[in-house]
């Protein structure tokens, strides 16, 4: 059985970095739920709005419904929400990216970075992992012309995500069941959310899933996380403070 994480919610400052509005949410809205009710802060970053997931909407018309709808998802998990407004289906793999981030970690300075894991057929999703880790390794960097301080990240996490399945075995688990009615509220306020969504069955698989990781955890419910390689965490400074040692 995988650990549980052990925070000391009042203490963490917690950053959720997604694909497109609504991956943040699905992978990791639990814990940002449990984070803003017990004291801790958390922020919410959409990469993209995933304004090309829509058959009937143009894309600026699907995106301005996914704006207002990661807006009020934000609002019921007391999250700030952030949108660095990339493309869909074409966030740049480059350093540019990683900067981008970088200087979000530094503004927001957080103690916890989740993010997707890299194995994934979804390019979105895998650029969005290296940007999410190399932005971490600049934000640590004390000399990088013209940005605001250093941020040293404690610890981050790669997420459960259905198109990220690709070599995903969980190394923690984190008890949401005391957040579990407020996420599948904040779920609810995407189209693709609610029970009557066409297409993937979202809300009933991330509902299944975070049951079963649950009974894995000796918990009601639970989000499952891995933890980047020993090698990985040197580079990047962390500490796992998040973590029961």
């Amino acid at each position: 059985m995988s650990p549980l994480l052990a925070p000391d919610w009042e203490q963490e400052r917690l950053m959720v970095i997604g694909a497109h509005a609504f991956d943040a949410e699905v992978m990791a809205g639990g814990v940002v739920a449990g984070c803003t009710a017990n004291g801790g802060t958390a922020t919410i970053v959409h990469m993209t709005l995933g304004e090309l997931g829509s058959s009937t909407l143009s894309p600026r018309e699907y995106g301005a419904q996914k704006r207002l709808e990661a807006t009020r998802a934000g609002i019921l998990l007391t999250s700030q929400v952030r949108f660095l407004d990339y493309r869909d289906a074409f966030i740049p793999d480059g350093d540019d990216t990683a900067i981008a981030v970088n200087e979000l970690i530094r503004e927001w300075r957080p103690t916890t970075v989740v993010t997707h894991w890299k194995g994934s057929p979804h390019k979105d999703h895998v650029r969005t992992h290296h940007a999410v880790v190399q932005g971490v390794f600049y934000a640590g960097l004390k000399h990088l012309d013209d940005m605001p301080p250093s941020h040293q990240v404690r610890t981050v996490l790669f997420a459960e995500n259905w198109e990220d399945a690709g070599g995903f075995e969980p190394d923690l688990f984190c008890d949401i069941s005391s957040a579990h009615d407020v996420w599948m509220q904040a779920l609810s306020c995407y189209e693709i959310g609610r029970e009557r969504s066409p297409g993937f069955p979202y809300r009933d698989y991330y509902q299944c899933l975070t049951r079963l990781r649950g009974c894995l955890a000796g918990v009601e419910y639970a989000e499952a996380f891995m933890m980047p390689k020993p090698d990985v965490m040197r580079l990047l400074g962390l500490s796992g403070g998040l973590l029961i040692p």
